[in-house]
């Protein structure tokens, strides 16, 4: 047998690739599985984005924003989705921004004014406790009783607001498609049947 092994080795010409490297090339051939400490360098991993194709779906949930690529839902999964960031509500928050003041101190009055409409008092400061004659920047503080003329005035203020408010009131209330004017005058219409089914009636004039 080694007799013979030799005399066909001898024979045959030299091949041009060994074994060796063609084990290596199978074995880096095609994407490959691999654990995260078997990755060198040299490597490239890919990593695919998106939801995967239509059959192979099954078990697959989108969770990430990347799940749904550049598309909408999938109406064949059975659970909440939210494409396109449409959760609005887990992107709400009830943070509140550091805010400071003219002096360039924290302005914590952003605390007691969260959950208030922006036309509510709302006392937040020390200088809010003192009296308003008694502050500083008040200065005089005209306490005498107005006039008859002063008091006149801002009657009739009070009355054409009050008569506004109420006017408008009234006029949301009234029907826009109907004509609530004066009587009208009657119209008349001339009606002319058809001959049909020996009906030889003449024409007639309605109101």
């Amino acid at each position: 047998m080694t007799s013979i092994a030799t005399g066909l080795a001898q024979a045959l010409p030299k091949p041009r690739h060994s074994s060796e490297h063609e084990e290596q090339r199978a074995q880096q051939r095609g994407p490959r599985i691999v654990s995260a400490n078997q990755i060198d360098e040299t490597q490239i991993v890919l990593r695919a984005h998106g939801p995967p194709p239509y059959l192979n779906r099954a078990g697959w949930r989108p969770r990430a924003p990347e799940d749904f690529g550049d598309g909408g839902a999938f109406p064949e999964i059975p659970v909440v989705q939210y494409p396109w960031g449409k959760n609005d509500a887990a992107s709400k928050s009830n943070a509140l921004v550091v805010q400071v003041d003219a002096e360039g101190k924290v302005d914590y009055s952003a605390i007691a004014r969260q959950g208030h409409s922006s036309d509510r008092i709302i006392h937040a400061s020390f200088k809010d406790l003192i009296p308003l004659r008694q502050r500083a920047e008040a200065g005089d503080l005209d306490l005498s009783r107005p006039s008859q003329e002063e008091v006149a005035a801002t009657a009739e203020r009070t009355k054409n607001a009050l008569a506004a408010l109420v006017s408008g009131a009234v006029a949301a209330q009234k029907p826009k498609n109907v004509n609530v004017g004066g009587r009208r005058d009657p119209t008349f219409v001339k009606y002319t049947p058809s001959a049909q089914m020996g009906d030889n009636s003449k024409s007639r004039i309605g109101s």
